[in-house]
């Protein structure tokens, strides 16, 4: 490994490890406790060092949903190995509710609930994948059910309003994840129903 190469893996490792430690923080504490000196503290670095990688705060929290939603990209990735298309729409859906379960602090900021303000330009580029993800599977649902979609996008952005409103309903205690997922499957079942309903 030539030197170039070395400090090149060394300071991709510190950008991991500023990033680690928001998270942990964010998690630990709620959001509006990270600030550049408790990241600095945490890896025992210098204030200094840290805005070399981030120039604020809320630079590195934007880093941090970027790759919440790389996350929650690949998680409904993995949900989209299931051949039949209807089904796979389905376990999407139960996967995107289960990361907001799993991630909940993640989730929170990722969607704006983290009580932090984020680029709204930052977020849609970092949500860009999952869009697309969520666009794709729709598409190949109406393809095997022969319904025409008169917006694609928007019908892709409707079950994303949906899934989100169920997870924030999950995220409340006196709700929770399983009533949560019950309310998203009939949801979901009656938001499919409408799609191949002819059009008045």
């Amino acid at each position: 490994m030539t030197a170039q190469a070395r400090r090149a893996r060394q300071k991709q490792a510190t950008r991991e490890g500023i990033l680690r430690a928001a998270l942990t923080i964010g998690e630990q504490e709620g959001w509006p406790a990270v600030t550049i000196r408790r990241i600095a503290d945490a890896v025992e670095y210098t204030s200094p060092i840290i805005y070399q990688y981030f120039a604020s705060k809320e630079a590195a929290l934007q880093a941090v949903m970027a790759q919440g939603y790389e996350r929650l990209r690949l998680a409904l990735q993995a949900a989209g190995a299931e051949p039949d298309p209807e089904r796979r729409l389905r376990e999407l859906c139960r996967a995107y509710l289960r990361f907001a379960q799993d991630h909940p602090a993640l989730y929170e900021l990722m969607t704006g609930l983290g009580g932090v303000r984020l680029d709204g330009r930052a977020r849609h580029q970092a949500a860009s994948g999952v869009v697309r993800l969520t666009l794709e599977t729709i598409e190949a649902w109406a393809r095997h059910r022969g319904v025409s979609l008169p917006d694609s996008l928007a019908a892709s952005e409707t079950a994303w309003g949906v899934l989100h409103g169920m997870a924030t309903l999950g995220l409340l205690e006196d709700i929770g994840f399983e009533r949560a997922r019950v309310l998203a499957e009939n949801a979901v079942s009656a938001l499919l129903r409408s799609w191949e309903a002819p059009m008045a």
